[in-house]
């Protein structure tokens, strides 16, 4: 299922913003478009997760989910009915990405979410980090396949691709067992408790700023097939090429990522994480050659399963039961969208104004800040936590009774 899921990512994540320049449209424009889709998430993705703490079985809400993002992208396919470089397409665009943003993503929260507690509720040997991989290699079979599914240009049949990789998994989702919401249908969810979690709030410092940089990054697919000096000339193949390679290190990471955490410790996991990402910026601004860049991308690309892993792992662990969901929501949020509102817009006029190595740099130096003061603050959060509520509790009540969590042997200061 996280194969076929993740097998959609790709279609989008790597190829949409050159899309979106192919149709005539500004980097400007494109992180408007982009903050815009974000901001409508800031109303989608709470009430999904307090619905899915509600629902008699998580995975049916996940399921209407898909099938509203797969008739989403057909209506991308309709945008080749339009001319190229008018308002009427621009216009497609901006409400197609809206939606697939806002229930797509908010979809693939909730299946690893809902992933973790099964696999938690079971105790098992597999953990998520296992499972995930599953997605990595979905990943890198869509990138690699869609280099020649789009060559020369033939967006259309990403789309349609994309469609029918949502409903597959919408339908494989119906087989699983249900994953019941542990809330109260009436219960009002408590976010201002959610926040009161002080190692959490320093977690999503850390995803905002790691956020605003992959904002940043996401104009370098769209610099690599700029023609000369605005970029360097090469096939949108050649884009799908470096998304298979980003992940390539991604699947032995995510199989050892528990050994790794307990190793470790969450706090120097995602703090080696996120500078990784920072050097993998730097260096993108740096090299120009084909071989060069798939090497950086291969050697950091697996920096994304440290901050992503640790942090699934944390709200199932010391969050209750019934507010999962609503915390994988309120994590939701600000790694995928006060960062795009922040710094969407900026970036595009920024790619535009300066250059996009100069915009890569700007976004390592704002990543590793925040991984520095994640690395100060997180250990005295944990510190403070553990001492008001103890180390398997929250401030409403128990979390995960899960033996052998590292974060206070490990990240106590």
């Amino acid at each position: 299922m996280f194969v076929v899921v993740y097998m959609a990512l790709p279609f989008y994540s790597a190829y949409i913003g050159v899309y979106q320049s192919h149709a005539g449209m500004s980097k400007t424009m494109i992180g408007l478009v982009g903050s815009g889709a974000s901001a409508a998430m800031l109303f989608v993705m709470p009430a999904v997760g307090a619905l899915t703490d509600r629902a008699r079985d998580k995975n049916r809400v996940v399921f209407y989910l898909l099938m509203i993002s797969s008739v989403t992208t057909l209506f991308f396919y309709f945008g080749y009915l339009l001319p190229e470089n008018s308002a009427r397409l621009f216009a497609l665009i901006a409400v197609c990405v809206l939606f697939y943003q806002a229930f797509f993503m908010t979809a693939l929260t909730l299946l690893e979410a809902n992933g973790v507690e099964m696999l938690n509720d079971r105790k098992g040997r597999w953990d998520s980090g296992h499972i995930r991989l599953g997605g990595t290699v979905g990943f890198m079979v869509s990138a690699l396949i869609g280099s020649r599914i789009i060559t020369g240009g033939r967006y259309g049949r990403m789309f349609v691709i994309m469609s029918f990789l949502c409903v597959v998994c919408a339908l494989m989702i119906r087989r699983l067992p249900a994953v019941p919401g542990k809330a109260r249908k009436k219960e009002r969810v408590p976010y201002s408790e959610i926040i009161r979690n002080r190692p959490f709030l320093v977690i999503l410092l850390l995803q905002f700023t790691n956020s605003v940089g992959m904002v940043f990054s996401r104009y370098y697919n769209i610099y690599l097939t700029d023609a000369p000096p605005n970029g360097l000339g090469f096939d949108s193949g050649f884009v799908g090429l470096l998304a298979f390679f980003t992940a390539a290190l991604e699947i032995p990471v995510f199989w050892h990522a528990g050994r790794i955490r307990n190793k470790i410790g969450m706090r120097w996991f995602m703090f080696i994480a996120v500078t990784l990402t920072s050097v993998k910026y730097i260096l993108f601004s740096l090299v120009a050659a084909r071989v060069p860049i798939l090497i950086v991308a291969a050697f950091t690309g697996f920096s994304f399963v440290g901050t992503h892993f640790c942090t699934i792992n944390f709200l199932n662990d010391h969050m209750p039961p019934k507010m999962r969901s609503a915390a994988q929501a309120v994590n939701g949020l600000v790694s995928q969208i006060f960062g795009t509102i922040a710094a969407g817009a900026f970036g595009g006029w920024f790619a535009d104004r300066y250059t996009v190595p100069v915009m890569l740099r700007t976004g390592a130096l704002i990543t590793f800040a925040g991984g520095v003061l994640f690395f100060i603050l997180f250990g005295y959060a944990m510190s403070w936590h553990d001492r008001r509520y103890g180390p398997n509790m929250t401030p409403l009540g128990p979390g995960a009774d899960i033996p052998g969590k590292p974060d206070s042997a490990h990240d106590a200061p």
